[in-house]
């Protein structure tokens, strides 16, 4: 309850700041250029913080002439995600704090309830029912995956490894995300068809709610403009027709082709510097006191024995889930069964295993955690360091020979300091761009291991092709957001706001006039 009460109480602060914001903006005089261009924003209810974002951005499209309205999710069914089966009364606060978001605004709403969105019920309903549970990933509707989408989102609200087909409760909230899924797709195409839309705005759209909304604009041959938090505090990142930000490459390839200057490798190095205490990043996931203890003494038992020293890095399961594509192994958990099983008979590689300190951060359920897959008895020269232990990866760069990852950006990091990093085949955003090993089967992974252990490998990481990936990564494609500062939870406007809008009036061109969302950080 109290948690719940200071939820209200951030709704309500933002609220009032989003209201602050947005005069501020429309009073700025700007001649209006765009004519006949209707936006509809899609934040759903269940993030206070998409709702500002999107009402602060949505002001300053306002501002240059476009027409603008909000896509409002007010239907009662539980399965729905970020806000899942909650008690209706809880339901009904998400509910009526957005309502009173958009009132105190003054944005133009649609909501979903109004546009018949129960036509089909009876008929999907049925249908549901009767498809068997290996057939719900398959499940379509009017064309639209909505299977994968339910899997994904049940993924999430269980934040577990893999689809959990075993437990009933699970196969339920995959039915009633499909249910929810053909609910949206029937109630936005009215939406689409009444209100003819020229552009949508929306968050990632790897779940049910914006994969839904992202799927049916593009049939109808609407462009979706989708964002997400980027790596760096207080930025964003958008792109156009794109359903999930990690993975397009935009504008690298013509990037790459040319080098860093002066002002772009200074901010470069001042970040990398930052990486360490994660100041400059939207997440912080380690406290000042580390005790390193146990690691130097396992860094010494192999130096005694001239051993290779290795660190294993984890990823956080159902995100590992959502973002491995064409990978050799099944998934993170089979990746690390098989590796270890490997490792054991591999006595002269020493090898730290860590696990995602953000398995904290996020909550994850307990049973769900990397250290269940870990053998209980592992051999002396495997180390298991847990969630908890506070270890940072900077000091483990400084003392491994590689590294081994399934998905993670700390494979950028060790390429920097010339480290090999060997990835389990997962085609991420960094693969194959000459700073990882990136095997396309199981016997080549296991043979780039051997042969990194042995030294037999011949592989060195591209160090400049590292510094421009990371520099596009975490800069070019990281553009800030001036209307909000977030420090240690805590949300207040900038001093310097509204005088400093370089990054809102980016974003705002890339939306009315599909200018790219790219962002220059040398002016």
């Amino acid at each position: 309850m109290l948690h719940l009460f200071k939820s209200k109480l951030q709704f309500l602060k933002l609220t009032f700041f989003a209201s602050k914001v947005r005069k501020a903006i429309l009073s700025k005089k700007e001649d209006k250029d765009i004519l006949n261009e209707k936006i509809l924003f899609c934040p759903f209810n269940s993030s206070i913080l998409n709702l500002f974002r999107e009402s602060v951005i949505a002001a300053a499209c306002e501002k240059k002439g476009a027409d603008v309205a909000f896509f409002q999710y007010d239907l009662s069914h539980g399965a729905i995600d970020f806000l899942y089966d909650q008690p209706k009364y809880k339901f009904k606060l998400y509910y009526w704090f957005g309502k009173l978001f958009y009132i105190k605004n003054k944005l133009s709403v649609y909501q979903l309830s109004k546009y018949n969105p129960y036509i089909n019920k009876d008929q999907i309903k049925r249908t549901i029912d009767k498809t068997p549970v290996d057939k719900l990933g398959e499940f379509k509707y009017k064309n639209i995956k909505i299977g994968q989408y339910a899997i994904a989102s049940s993924i999430r609200f269980f934040l577990s490894p893999f689809p959990l087909w075993d437990n009933k409760n699970f196969v339920k909230w995959v039915r009633d995300f499909i249910y929810t899924g053909c609910v949206i797709a029937d109630g936005f195409q009215n939406i689409i068809d009444k209100e003819k839309p020229n552009k949508i705005v929306t968050s990632h759209a790897i779940y049910i709610s914006w994969g839904v909304l992202y799927d049916v604009a593009r049939m109808n041959g609407i462009n979706v403009d989708v964002y997400n938090g980027s790596y760096r505090k207080n930025t964003l990142r958008f792109y156009h027709n794109e359903r999930n930000a990690p993975f397009p490459i935009a504008e690298w390839p013509s990037f790459e082709n040319r080098e860093l200057n002066n002002k772009e490798l200074n901010i470069l190095n001042n970040y990398i510097e930052s990486r360490e205490d994660q100041k400059n990043d939207n997440i912080q996931l380690f406290s000042e006191n580390s005790d390193y203890t146990t690691i130097d003494d396992f860094v010494k038992k192999a130096k005694n024995k001239n051993a290779k020293i290795a660190c294993l890095y984890t990823n956080i399961s159902w995100d590992a889930y959502a973002h491995a594509n064409d990978c050799p192994f099944e998934s993170m958990e089979k990746w690390l069964i098989e590796t270890i099983e490997h490792l054991k008979n591999m006595p002269n590689l020493y090898v730290i295993l860590k696990a995602h300190p953000a398995e904290v951060y996020h909550k994850v359920p307990d049973k769900f955690r990397v250290k269940n897959f870990i053998p209980d008895n592992l051999p002396d020269h495997i180390l298991f360091v847990n969630e908890n232990a506070n270890i940072r990866p900077f000091y483990i760069y400084d003392i491994i020979d590689f590294g081994i990852i399934h998905l993670s950006t700390v494979c950028i990091e060790m390429a920097l300091k010339n480290i090999p990093v060997l990835t389990s085949g997962g085609n991420s955003h960094y693969s194959n761009k000459n700073f990882t090993i990136d095997p396309k089967s199981k016997q080549e992974y296991f043979q780039h291991l051997m042969d990194l252990a042995s030294g037999k490998s011949t592989f060195k990481p591209d160090i400049e092709i590292a510094k421009k990936y990371m520099f596009y990564r975490f800069f070019r494609e990281a553009i800030p957001f001036e209307a909000l500062e977030i420090q240690n939870g805590k949300y207040t406007i900038p001093k310097e706001f509204p005088e400093k809008l370089s990054g809102i009036n980016l974003i705002t061109e890339g939306i009315v006039n599909n200018e790219k969302f790219i962002f220059d950080w040398t002016n």
